[in-house]
């Protein structure tokens, strides 16, 4: 047939990439005729875990329709195959689900649309290519013609079309969008959507002209952009479950505000009521109905306040209240996700380390968690002798994440009165989930005397060496309405290095004693059911902690779907610079790690990460994750490209397990294997170079490497690192590396050269070292030497290693395997 036909790949996530399907493999050969194959080569780019495919076929009039009875697809790179099943002719577009072994992963369901015209007049259309795509939150169904309705004739006035969509599952369907191609405009009044296997009701109230030309529409249209394509949102609906702490005095008797923010939002200020007057007492679990609005993107965050309302229903946040709140539940009814908010915190004014508004960061699948960071404000108050001012003064913080919501500003970092002198300087400190890249600031000030500010200083994080400086030099409030409230918008501010040590902040830093929690979530999709081992090892900007047994007192851990947590004592570490979990499997089976917390149980401080990694063989089961403090650089994560040239002599290859730890002036990689070669042969024969990749936390620049072995001797020419920046670092050996006689298989490299892209020295340096092994004509005698060379370097290396800032005792840890994380992205198919 010559019809087009696309086929469009989507991962878990609902990311997708569109193939084409123009050219097979077989030069000249007609594609997609009955009862053949045909073969394509595509890349998917990194779309994650491949759940379902969609075939369109744009039909010409002259083509039989297609029939496709299956799709394979085979990734190159793992050999992974992959199938889906269609056995049925292609109307248009069709989806199927990926098989893996005889596993079906995702269904494929019958999703039954109601389309509700509108009752005013022309609201009916003539239009027959009315196409509607529903999206979810495991992707969308493709763009689809709404065709064979119960009725003889679509989308008239006041009329209710039925139509079916096949499609694998898209999750919680959460946005549709409406296409009218057609020049005579629709009114769509409602849509409604039932799954054929659940009992939910998704609604979308539209009220909305849909096409290309308004000139027949109702007048009451006439004010509102009538455009052919249009989305529409569902509205959510919430269950909210509010445990209060099992503590003394820790109960109240006030009301509780809550604002949920997502990606594209946030939502109504929910009020939790639900006719009870003791929700909040000690240890009581509350629950609450309620409605965030409209969907406004995965949720990436929560703000809780204790209010009071007056008379006339306004909220206002309660600054007298001492209430311990555990935690919060989210049940989103929609898709019976659970979101859990541990605050065990309390929400007062008097309580150290506390306030009566708090916020806290979601844990949401493939996106790391925004970090929790505390704002520092620095108010200059002018230099007029009537600058002062004696009024409640309120500030909001906007940035590309969101907002920090209303303030209140009562107490200073030194507990002074605040605004009360001219030409002052009055700093205070709150915690909120980091609104992102700052845009503008609102300050509110309440009845009472005109304020003159001069300047603002805002800090991210108590140690942020940046601070942004917003110049206002206005007065705020009017001495001829002193009773009126008055606000002013800072957008313009210059961004500048804090040279200085806040000694304020200095002496507020609260002191660690070093206990940490560990929090790890194992991801659903785990190949391990359980994990017998696991050790983590802290690596510190002083130091490094011992590589420590996780969970030895637990029969179960890391099993899919469940997290674990772990008690940790650090001790004069210095800053965490990065987490190093290594697993102690003897499987070809990986473990998926879907996300990871360290919180100071001393301090309150905390960094999270989600991970969604696969750690196993062929990751070197090892996994390094980073540590990100506003105060500090932020670690890199990298990949390491290491070319290991064996010598050119009889016996100088061996076949077992060989190693490599690199070291720089940021720590090591710890000890990684040698697997998965990316040359496609045996590994580490005669005059071979094999390559590998490995992941790690970047280790600066490099100053040495050990690699060693388990095996017989090993003629080691040579060894050359290219990391992400290109910069090539050789490490010449030259020595066979073998364990007889009791000498340890390992070799401490120094750097020979560092070129930066400079490809051709590295191939000057690789004949060199050919043509040492070639004319290496006193063997026996170098070989002497060399082993009286390998003791003398052992002994050095184990100095070194000692004195290195963050290196790790090699021993400790344990029999890494050595390549990337498994990873579902890059996959050529």
């Amino acid at each position: 047939m010559s019809s087009p036909v696309t086929l469009i790949v989507y991962d878990s996530r609902g990311q997708y990439s569109c193939h084409a399907l123009l050219k097979g493999e077989e030069k000249d050969k007609k594609l997609f005729d009955p009862g053949t194959e045909d073969n394509f080569k595509i890349n998917v780019g990194n779309i994650g875990t491949i759940s379902k495919v969609r075939v369109e076929v744009n039909q010409s009039p002259i083509d039989p329709k297609l029939y496709v009875e299956w799709i394979k697809m085979v990734n190159d790179q793992t050999d992974e195959n992959l199938k889906f099943n269609f056995d049925s002719r292609i109307k248009m577009s069709k989806e199927a689900a990926v098989v893996r072994g005889d596993t079906i992963v995702k269904q494929v369901l019958i999703y039954k649309v109601q389309c509700h015209t509108g009752d005013k007049e022309n609201a009916g259309t003539e239009a027959t290519q009315i196409y509607l795509t529903i999206m979810g939150s495991n992707g969308d169904t493709g763009r689809r013609l709404l065709m064979d309705s119960n009725n003889f004739e679509m989308f008239k006035k006041d009329q209710v079309d039925n139509f079916e969509i096949e499609a694998v599952s898209v999750g919680k369907i959460h946005t549709i969008k409406v296409e009218n191609e057609h020049n005579d405009p629709w009114l769509l009044e409602q849509v409604i959507i039932k799954q054929e296997d659940e009992n939910k009701v998704i609604r979308f109230d539209c009220s909305s002209w849909i096409g290309e030309d308004q000139q027949d529409a109702d007048n009451d249209s006439e004010n509102e952009l009538i455009e052919p394509i249009k989305s529409f949102f569902a509205q959510e609906n919430w269950k909210c479950f509010v445990t209060t702490s099992d503590i003394n005095d820790c109960g109240m008797d006030k009301e509780v505000q809550l604002i949920a923010y997502g990606q594209n939002g946030k939502s109504n200020t929910m009020l939790l009521e639900n006719g009870n007057n003791d929700n909040y007492q000690r240890g009581k679990t509350a629950e609450f109905k309620v409605n965030p609005g409209t969907w406004f993107g995965d949720l990436v965050k929560i703000r809780v306040a204790v209010v009071d309302i007056d008379e006339s229903g306004e909220q206002t946040v309660n600054q007298t209240v001492s209430w311990h709140l555990n935690k919060v539940e989210i049940l989103d009814e929609g898709s019976d996700k659970k979101h859990i908010f541990e605050f065990n915190k309390w929400f007062s004014k008097t309580e150290e380390k506390s306030d009566v508004i708090n916020e806290l960061p979601a844990l949401i699948k493939n996106n790391n968690p925004l970090p929790l960071v505390e704002y520092k404000l620095t108010f200059h108050t002018g230099y007029d002798e009537q600058s002062a001012t004696d009024s409640n003064v309120l500030v909001t913080i906007f940035g590309s994440n969101g907002d920090t919501g209303s303030r209140q500003l009562l107490t200073t970092i030194d507990g002074g009165d605040q605004f009360d002198k001219p030409n002052k300087n009055d700093s205070f400190l709150f915690e909120a989930v980091t609104v992102g890249k700052i845009k503008h600031v609102l300050i509110e000030k309440g009845p009472g005397k005109p304020w003159q500010l001069e300047k603002l200083i805002v800090k991210e994080g108590q140690y942020s060496n940046e601070e942004m400086i917003f110049k206002c030099n206005k007065w705020i409030g009017s001495s001829e309405l002193p009773e009126d409230n008055s606000n002013i918008y800072l957008e313009e501010y210059q961004v500048q290095s804090s040279l200085f040590v806040d000694t304020e902040i200095v002496e507020a830093k609260p002191q660690t004693d070093g206990n940490w929690k560990l929090i790890v979530t194992t991801g659903e999709s785990s190949e391990l059911k359980e994990i017998g081992k696991m050790t983590l090892t802290v690596i510190g900007t002083e130091s490094c902690s011992e590589a420590e047994m996780l969970g030895q007192d637990r029969q179960t851990k890391f099993q899919p779907g469940t997290t674990d947590e772990f008690d940790v004592l650090l001790n004069n570490i210095g800053r965490i610079w990065k987490l190093r979990l290594q697993l102690d499997e003897e499987s070809s089976k990986s473990w998926f790690v879907e996300k990871i917390k360290m919180k100071d149980q001393d301090t309150n401080e905390e960094f999270s990460a989600r991970l969604n990694k696969w750690v196993g063989v062929n990751s070197g089961n090892i996994l390094e994750i980073p540590a990100i403090w506003p105060e500090l650089e932020e670690p890199q994560v990298i990949e390491y490209k290491i070319e290991v040239k064996t010598g050119n002599e009889e016996g100088s290859d061996q076949t077992e397990n060989a190693y490599v730890t690199i070291y720089g002036d940021k720590g090591d990689t710890g000890k990684r294997y040698f697997f998965n070669n990316l040359e496609d042969q045996s590994k580490f024969q005669k005059d071979q170079t094999d390559t590998f990749i490995i992941e790690a936390v970047s280790v600066g620049d490099l100053t040495k490497c050990v690699v060693g072995h388990d095996g017989k001797a090993w003629l080691l020419s040579n060894v050359k690192i290219t990391n992400d920046s290109t910069k090539e670092y050789v490490f010449q050996c030259n020595k066979w590396l073998t364990a007889n006689d009791g000498d340890k298989a390992e070799q401490l490299l120094t750097i020979e050269a560092v070129q930066e892209d400079d490809k051709e020295s590295a191939e000057d340096t690789d004949k060199k070292s050919d043509k040492d092994d070639q004319n290496d004509d006193e063997k026996e005698d170098d070989d002497k030497n060399n082993d009286d060379e390998n003791k003398d370097d052992d002994d050095e290396d184990g100095k070194n290693s000692d004195d290195d800032k963050n290196g790790d005792d090699d021993a400790k840890n344990g029999d890494d395997d050595g390549k990337d994380d498994k990873d579902n992205g890059n996959n050529d198919n």
